[in-house]
């Protein structure tokens, strides 16, 4: 029985939404300031074809970052942007690229787009990033994950330092038709296992001293 309802997305969506509480949609009005917009990546896949040409493509959580990082540069367009995500699926390209290349794609010059691409895990990325906002000399720094992910992240960031406004991205099945919520699934197998994932991160990361959540 357990089996069967860790595939049924509607369940580990709610379970979920006690990692969500408190966040909500970052207003994207325009505002003053300079402003460094992060974006932590997820995944990328890799598409070839007969001659062995390759696409990489985003996988659906990081194309829901990657939309709004785009959201909310519509409000900040002098805003840098900081694409973070290592090498997670081939060891010669980073994920960061791959968000990078999506959001040229979608408008934003890639002068204002900074890389960091050696990261493997969410503590990596706030070590790495917070040496690089401090060069920027921002006014506001706005995280952009997924909401399941978003408290792990705000914590590893606060712990280096870094105070951030938190933009959770929208789940790209709330849209869904009703089958897909309430029938057995991958995806819902998939959110089973970020669900746990998450919740054992934030208990490693604070036995670590990796997390502060405020």
């Amino acid at each position: 029985m357990g089996f069967a309802l860790s595939s049924v997305y509607a369940v580990p969506y709610a379970a979920s939404r006690l990692l969500v509480w408190g966040y909500q949609p970052v207003d994207a009005s325009p505002g003053y300031g300079r402003t460094a917009i992060v974006v932590l990546g997820s995944a990328d896949h890799i598409v070839m074809n007969w001659d062995h040409e390759t696409l990489w493509t985003l996988d659906l959580p990081a194309a829901a970052r990657v939309w709004e990082a785009m959201r909310l540069y519509r409000a900040y367009p002098d805003a840098w942007v900081i694409s973070s995500g290592g090498r997670i699926v081939s060891p010669t390209r980073a994920t960061a690229i791959t968000m990078r290349d999506a959001m040229v794609g979608l408008g934003v010059p890639a002068s204002q787009i900074l890389l960091e691409d050696q990261s493997m895990s969410t503590r990596d990325q706030a070590v790495l990033i917070a040496p690089m906002l401090r060069v920027l000399h921002t006014d506001r720094v706005i995280l952009v994950t997924g909401d399941i992910h978003m408290r792990r992240s705000v914590g590893a960031f606060h712990a280096v330092g870094v105070s951030v406004i938190p933009a959770i991205a929208r789940d790209p099945l709330l849209s869904a038709s009703w089958p897909k919520w309430v029938l057995p699934s991958p995806e819902g197998f998939a959110l089973t296992e970020r669900v746990a994932h998450e919740v054992a991160g934030i208990g490693y990361y604070a036995a670590r001293g990796w997390f502060r959540p405020y």
